[in-house]
């Protein structure tokens, strides 16, 4: 129930300063006040594990067992880019690209221990878009996204981590946000993750994240010989999907009509 306790011994008898650098590294590596004030970005991630470890508990999130082994991993490893990140920024302390940072170490930690390649994929695929709930919330908030380019923003995230579940996401990044000694913090609704879960069950975009609008044998059937110039029409249409220009298999064949 709380893993914290275990990490913390851990570093107490110098095993974590012995055999796991990445996690060494985040002792004394500091934080913004304002959205840290616990403390460093050991104290949070520490904080991060035992909410993690409440959420994985909840029947109603119908984990199975690997995929609560993932959420515990993204959690332990959710914030690794950090310490390479961190500096001071007009007075603020910032950690700018701090998740594409922390995919080399969540690997390097991870090979340490006996996990399956999912298992490894889905620690980086947290480290390196936790913060992409969040982001496209505030962005639709802000009126910069729509009902349509969030739920696109939602399916291409969806594309990038497959084959881990996004549930698996955001629970991790549902942990980050509530371990931190912010009021509130640990019982506010975490809105958006509602928002992504609600988009993704609206628009059923987790049946196939990764299926493309279109087929070969469509392409055949509107008269393009076999060969390598299928698929080079095909990523066309999904590189049209990815901007928001086609969202329907119809506009996709509508669009590739128009280039023939």
């Amino acid at each position: 129930p709380r893993p914290s306790i275990g990490f913390e011994l851990a570093r107490e008898l110098g095993i974590v300063k012995r055999d796991e650098p990445e996690l060494n590294a985040l002792i004394d590596c500091p934080q913004e006040a304002e959205w840290h004030p616990e403390g460093d970005v050991w104290i949070h991630t520490m904080m991060v594990l035992d909410e993690a470890a409440k959420i994985i508990r909840q029947d109603v999130r119908g984990f199975t067992d690997d995929e609560k082994l993932q959420v515990m991993l993204g959690a332990l490893c959710h914030d690794l880019g950090k310490p390479a990140t961190t500096a001071v920024v007009d007075g603020r302390t910032r950690s700018l690209g701090h998740e594409e940072a922390g995919e080399e170490p969540t690997k390097a930690l991870c090979t340490q221990w006996t996990f399956s390649q999912d298992d490894v994929a889905a620690a980086v695929a947290v480290a390196r878009e936790h913060l992409k709930p969040a982001m496209f919330a505030m962005a639709y908030e802000k009126g910069q996204m729509n009902d349509a380019s969030y739920v696109n923003a939602v399916r291409r995230l969806l594309k990038r981590i497959h084959p881990t579940s996004w549930k698996v996401l955001i629970a991790a990044s549902e942990a980050d946000s509530r371990g931190r000694a912010v009021p509130g913090a640990d019982t506010d609704p975490y809105t958006p993750g509602e928002r992504f879960a609600r988009a993704i069950r609206t628009n059923r975009l987790d049946e196939a994240p990764t299926k493309p609008l279109i087929q070969g044998r469509d392409l055949l059937n509107l008269g393009f010989t076999p060969g390598p110039e299928i698929g080079r029409r095909i990523k066309l249409v999904e590189e049209a999907r990815d901007r928001g220009e086609v969202r329907t298999r119809d506009e996709a064949l509508e669009l590739i009509s128009g280039q023939m």
